[in-house]
């Protein structure tokens, strides 16, 4: 999953850093990023749905991704809101190539949540909550048994 990700954020020329894991990694590497930067944070939970018919499952995976721009300290609300902007069409366009790639089933929701000072600096962003799935079941043992 990692490697796909990157994959994706080292093709889309507007994302200068791309980071994945904890907070704590990503703050300590936030430090030298060079910006706009995308923090994927380590995936903690993940589910499978199995098909009532067939035994079949899918893996889906929740991400929280991070996209941001440095900030400073005493920028105002309304040029902390234009960034946020700015970091939610690089977040749209990052997930619309996560569509392209047809790994996954198509992400057609996206949600967003302001955050500002992040990684203990002044950064402006979105965090952006996504859930992928699994294009194709997989045969579980109990559906092989079938």
């Amino acid at each position: 999953m990692k490697q796909v990700l990157q994959t994706i954020a080292v093709q889309q020329s507007s994302i200068a850093s791309f980071f994945y894991g904890t907070d704590y990694e990503a703050n300590i590497q936030a430090d030298d990023a060079v910006f706009p930067m995308l923090h994927v944070q380590t995936i903690v939970n993940s589910s499978a749905e199995l098909s009532e018919t067939t035994g079949a499952a899918r893996k889906t995976y929740p991400l929280f991704l991070f996209f941001c721009q440095k900030g400073d300290i005493d920028i105002t609300t309304d040029q902390q809101d234009a960034i946020a902007e700015q970091m939610k069409d690089l977040a749209i366009d990052y997930v619309a190539r996560i569509n392209q790639t047809k790994q996954f089933d198509h992400v057609s929701k996206i949600q967003f949540k302001h955050l500002f000072y992040k990684f203990d600096m002044a950064v402006c962003g979105v965090l952006t909550m996504i859930t992928l799935r699994d294009k194709k079941p997989y045969a579980t043992a109990c559906a092989l048994a079938q």
